[in-house]
């Protein structure tokens, strides 16, 4: 059975094409085979579960509808959307330098038409990014634009005291370069699936992303009578419980912790990073939440500065790992707020 679709180009010229293209209805005798459908659905997309866009979100929409219909059934006549962090849905005003450069940095008539409505400084910054891509929106480096990258590492060492000569990778939000790098953990030749370590309560972007890439998870609870704190025993045990199971790969920690907040002191990390290294696990470094500490007695202190400031211990040999994806180099996600527009990057260590 043929069909014809037609596809829109984006690119110039601009022309509609039309192709002839087998139907979604397949012929099989004379039986016809629907061949998407909830039954042959990939079973990895049937096991995530996302709970921010779960039962109660949508149990919340169809009550905002029944507010508009019989307003009467309900005490209350507004709702207000908690299951996700979205703080201007809460009354927060938007940060006004992004869009403003974003504004500028779109349409770059306005830098001379409305030279009084914008800061200097955004001014400044949309003439440089201007300067640097030479054509704001077009196609950059599959890294991201050097000039970012550039001021990320400047970033770093300002936060670190220590330089980095790592390979830094732009992407579009943490969420995105996770799902990433969970997918290269994947493996179609070993015969357990691969297990990553994954700390409770967490965001749930982790448990369902591995759901959906068909990865094990191997959860490891934090304790809240020790400030959502962890135990080496305890890590141990979970994952010497789950090697029968799977194939243990990769250690994820969130620090600052989401939802928890907890922050690792310098002591910590090394415990972790001891115990990755001990069992051959790749720690993915989870530190997006890095400016959001509220206690002044408390430091934040990045996973990078503690291994590189302890590499006189055994600890060191993770520098020294060939150039590949070694299971014991550190892998990082973090925000860094002095880049182009509080960039989300990551950098991988020992990588060339």
């Amino acid at each position: 059975m043929i069909c014809s679709v037609r596809f829109l180009s984006f690119r110039p010229p601009y022309f509609f094409t039309t192709y002839a293209v087998r139907s979604i209805s397949i012929f099989r005798g004379s039986i016809l085979r629907t061949p998407l459908t909830c039954d042959n659905l990939n079973s990895n997309v049937k096991k995530v579960e996302y709970a921010v866009r779960g039962p109660i979100p949508t149990r919340a929409l169809q009550i905002e509808s029944e507010l508009i219909s019989h307003p009467e059934s309900f005490q209350f006549d507004k709702l207000i959307y908690v299951n996700i962090g979205d703080p201007q849905n809460l009354g927060q005003c938007p940060l006004t330098f992004p869009r403003q450069l974003l504004a500028l940095c779109a349409y770059p008539a306005l830098i001379s038409k409305n030279s009084t409505l914008f800061p200097s400084d955004v001014l400044q910054r949309a003439r440089n990014i201007l300067d640097s891509t030479g054509s704001f929106g077009g196609y950059s480096h599959s890294l991201g634009f050097s000039f970012v990258r550039k001021s990320i590492a400047n970033f770093i060492l300002k936060r670190d005291h220590i330089r980095s000569d790592s390979t830094i990778i732009l992407s579009d939000g943490a969420s995105k370069i996770i799902n990433v790098l969970l997918s290269c953990l994947s493996s179609n030749t070993a015969s357990l699936p691969t297990g990553v370590m994954i700390p409770i309560p967490q965001y749930p972007l982790y448990t369902a992303s591995l759901s959906y890439l068909g990865l094990f998870p191997i959860p490891y609870y934090l304790h809240e009578d020790s400030c959502w704190g962890f135990s080496i025993d305890d890590l141990s045990t979970t994952l010497k419980n789950h090697t029968d199971l799977s194939l243990p790969t990769a250690f994820v920690v969130i620090n600052p912790g989401n939802p928890t907040g907890q922050c690792l002191d310098a002591s910590q990390q090394l415990k972790i990073l001891r115990f990755c290294y001990d069992n051959n696990l790749l720690l993915l470094a989870d530190e997006v939440y890095q400016d959001n500490i509220y206690d002044k007695d408390v430091k934040w202190t990045s996973f990078r500065k503690v291994l590189l400031d302890n590499k006189t211990y055994q600890l060191g040999k993770i520098l020294h790992l060939t150039s590949t994806v070694h299971a014991t180099n550190l892998v990082d996600t973090l925000v860094c707020p002095t880049s182009l527009m509080a960039e989300r990057f990551s950098y991988f260590p020992g990588l060339t």
